[in-house]
């Protein structure tokens, strides 16, 4: 039986990767947009992200951290 829950978790548990990463340019402007890979049990997609986002998630989680 618990070995059963452990496979559950591990299932549930996300996945994730970068891929790939593709250069843009608007009005002149420079960035890179990211395509991220998220994997959830057999279920996969993907989702683009920039430079910006994963630091605002980052700084999100250290504040969360520091602030527990």
């Amino acid at each position: 039986m618990q070995r059963d829950c452990i496979m559950d978790y591990k299932e549930s548990c996300p996945s994730v990767s970068i891929p790939s990463s593709d250069e843009h340019r608007e009005k002149k402007k420079r960035f890179t947009v990211y395509k991220v890979l998220v994997s959830v049990g057999r279920s996969e997609w993907f989702v683009f992200r920039r430079y910006a986002e994963f630091d605002k998630l980052y700084n999100s989680v250290r504040d969360y951290i520091v602030s527990v």
